[in-house]
């Protein structure tokens, strides 16, 4: 253990104090090294290398990119949680050519010392000066953020850990989650609420490496970082409870959409405006096919017009970004070719009166009554928003399912056919209060009511929420996607 006496932040037990108080770069230093050669003939300012800008309505550091280093803070950490936002920017610079940053910790007090990338899970990381290049970040432990590897490890400099665990987790468009748990000389690292690390036995020169700085790295990207805070931590803990409390909002910083009697359109036609990309962990035995997660959901042309294609590749759902409350919706929908394991066969779904985090549930929906499995509790496995579901599926198109902890009464439940592979059906549904109705080629197939939440031994009304249009395992086309207000059941009829 170092010499240096240890500060932790001031917090009451268990209460998450801000790094980043919104106004300025306060507690925090700022380190660049000499400009890459390409960037000779540019004007660089250090001074915008790190700066406090507004962005979607908050204050947030903005990390420019061009000048490699890093914003560190002024006091070394150990045993904490540290979690934090962060989304990308537009800009990026040579000579990397994709995204690249990190939150670097367990930082010693030497900036500059190794020039670059990470050298994942074992170390050690070359030193700068002795390959004779420019130093640029602190020997150290990363919890890297870029494309396919954001929330996996990298060891700078003369850093050894042992890795018992790494899995995929995918960044989603907007502002993602970063957590970090550090407890003694392990590290447990998550991205929007998945396990993606887990990190035993760091070293540094052969002593235990337990605490040091936090950074935000600056590699050539342009990133956003908001929302830091840090509370003293004893032992590893579970994320926070999977469900929503019985009193809490369970959408709190989701716009309830206002909505008249005339259709509105959700999808325009050109791009995904209004709706948010999530998804899970990458299935296993994926590895040789790669999947990319950015074409998962995409804008083409099918039959003469534009429809969303969800390739099924990887699991997850495209998520309205207001929640919805009364009203009918209609779309239509017609299967591609594609067909992936571990399924066999074609299945998707329209989630509906979706709440709290995304990826809280695991798998398959539980028909009619409900509730369906969360994820696992160590943060792994999570797909789809706690919801209701109009299932799309061969055969059990327009059933009902419950994805979390989600009951329902059943009055109606039928079966209707899909019309012929290549052609396009129609799947509408109608919410009022605490009702849903299921109609496929306008036929009822499926009527519940009571929709109920569980929290806490207590049964809440279920009667708004998101939409999320599925992507498990199957090819799918949606077009015409839109939405108005109803006054009742009888009303949309």
């Amino acid at each position: 253990m170092s010499s240096v006496i240890l500060c932790l932040v001031a917090a009451a037990p268990g209460g998450w104090t801000p790094l980043f108080d919104g106004r300025s770069l306060s507690g925090w230093e700022v380190f660049t090294g000499q400009p890459h050669p390409q960037f000779s003939e540019l004007e660089l300012d250090r001074r915008d290398a790190f700066r406090v800008v507004q962005i979607d309505g908050e204050p947030a550091i903005r990390v420019a990119g061009p000048l490699w280093g890093a914003l560190g803070t002024k006091r070394r950490h150990g045993d904490y949680h540290l979690r934090l936002e962060y989304r990308w920017g537009g800009a990026q610079w040579p000579p990397l050519d994709f995204r690249d940053s990190g939150v670097l910790y367990h930082a010693g007090k030497r900036d500059g010392v190794v020039f670059g990338g990470a050298q994942p899970f074992t170390g050690p990381g070359l030193l700068a000066r002795e390959q004779g290049l420019p130093g640029f970040f602190p020997e150290c432990m990363e919890y890297q953020i870029a494309p396919r590897q954001t929330g996996s490890y990298g060891s700078l400099g003369r850093v050894v850990v042992q890795s018992k665990e790494r899995r995929f987790a995918f960044e989603q468009e907007g502002w993602n989650t970063v957590e970090l748990q550090v407890v003694g000389a392990e590290a447990r690292h998550y991205l929007n609420g998945s396990l993606v690390s887990r990190l035993v036995d760091a070293r540094f020169e052969g002593e235990p490496l337990e605490e040091g700085r936090i950074l935000l790295q600056s590699e050539g990207a342009e990133v956003f970082f908001r929302r830091i805070e840090l509370r003293e931590l004893d032992a590893f803990e579970p994320l926070p409870p999977l469900g929503v409390g019985a009193d809490e909002d369970p959408n709190p910083r989701i716009e309830l959409a206002e909505l008249d009697a005339e259709w509105a359109p959700l999808f325009d036609g050109a791009s995904l405006a209004g709706w948010e990309r999530f998804l899970g962990p990458e299935p296993a035995g994926f590895d040789e096919l790669d999947p990319d997660p950015r074409r998962v959901f995409s804008v083409v042309p099918v039959d003469g017009e534009p429809a969303i294609r969800v390739n099924g590749l990887l699991w997850g759902g495209l998520m309205s970004t207001r929640q919805f409350e009364d009203y009918h919706l209609r779309l239509e929908y017609r299967w591609g070719r594609s067909v992936w394991p571990p399924l066999h066969f074609r299945d998707s779904g329209l989630l509906y009166h979706g709440f709290g985090r995304p990826g809280m549930v695991s798998a398959s929906a539980q028909p009619l009554t409900g509730p369906g499995p969360l994820r696992d509790e160590t943060g792994w496995g999570g797909y789809f928003l706690q919801s209701m579901e109009c299932s799309i599926s061969r055969g059990y198109t327009g059933g009902y399912g419950s994805l979390g902890p989600v009951v329902v009464e059943r009055v109606v439940d039928e079966r209707s056919e899909e019309k012929p592979a290549g052609e396009w059906n129609l799947l509408e549904l109608r919410c009022f209060g605490d009702e849903a109705q299921h109609f496929l080629n306008g036929e009822l197939v499926t009527h519940v009511r009571r929709a109920r939440r569980l929290a806490e031994g207590r049964e809440i009304p279920l009667t708004r929420g998101r939409l999320q249009l599925e992507s498990q395992g199957s090819e799918i086309y949606f077009r015409r996607i839109e939405i108005r207000a109803i006054e009742g059941l009888d009303e949309a009829r």
